[in-house]
């Protein structure tokens, strides 16, 4: 998880905020790890950048149990 949250503050330096939560399904019993990033200006590269990201992490993932989603939720910084 260090990775990850260092690699996604690199990538989106002084562009945004991001969060890490665990997310509850309310429709069954899963829960997971999931980055959020939020940015004052949305781009057209974000998800582009946010794959990029998610590749360079899956490597540190591997053999360890559980999902780690990144993603963003289009919400302004501060919601």
């Amino acid at each position: 998880m260090i990775v990850a949250c260092h690699l996604i503050s690199k990538e989106f330096q002084n562009e945004g905020t991001f969060s890490l939560e665990v997310y509850h399904d309310p429709e069954g019993h899963d829960e997971y790890l999931m980055l959020t990033v939020r940015q004052y200006h949305y781009t057209d590269d974000l998800l582009g950048r946010i794959e990029r990201v998610s590749d360079l992490v899956r490597p540190f993932l591997q053999g360890e149990s559980g999902w780690l989603l990144i993603t963003t939720d289009f919400q302004s910084v501060g919601i």
